[in-house]
C-alpha cells in the first residue's frame, strides 16, 4: 500500500504532543537545523522497512513495518542524568501508542557516542501499520 506519509504524519504529530520538548528543538531528516546553545534537542528519523502480506481473503493485507529513530542530543559535560531521563520519559510518551491502522511498540534507549560538542543517545521504536 505505501502509507509513508500517513505514518510519519501520525507519528509526527504524536511525537509534537510531548511536553518537555518544543518544535524549535526537533530538527528534522534534510532540513536546516542550528542546534540550540543549551539543552536537550532531538532528530526523529522514521525508517521503513520490508513489508509483507499479512492476510488474504478479498484482496491482500500488507502490513507495514519499520523503525522510529529518535536522536537525542544534550551538550557534553552535562552527565548523563537528564538526557536519560528524558529518553525514558520520550520512550513511554511513544510506547504502545495507538492510531488508526498505527502502533508503536516498545521502546529502548541505546548509547550511541560523545564527540567534541555532544552527548548522543537514540530511543527506538518498532512500528506496524496495517
Amino acid at each position: 500500500m505505501m502509507n509513508n506519509i500517513i505514518i510519519e504524519r501520525l507519528i509526527m504529530t504524536h511525537l509534537m504532543k510531548f511536553e518537555k520538548i518544543s518544535k524549535e528543538r526537533v530538527a528534522r531528516v534534510n532540513q536546516n537545523f542550528i542546534p540550540p546553545a543549551s539543552g536537550i534537542w532531538i532528530r526523529p528519523n522514521i525508517i521503513p522497512g520490508i513489508n509483507f502480506i499479512s492476510g488474504i481473503a478479498g484482496a491482500p493485507c500488507t502490513r507495514e513495518i519499520g523503525t522510529l529513530t529518535i536522536q537525542v542530543f544534550d551538550r557534553v559535560n552535562q552527565g548523563t542524568a537528564n538526557i536519560k531521563e528524558f529518553c525514558d520519559e520520550l520512550g513511554k510518551h511513544l510506547s504502545y501508542y495507538q492510531i488508526y491502522n498505527l502502533e508503536l511498540l516498545s521502546a529502548s534507549l541505546v548509547f550511541v557516542a560523545v564527540d567534541n560538542e555532544f552527548c548522543q543517545y537514540n530511543v527506538i521504536l518498532p512500528y506496524r501499520y496495517n
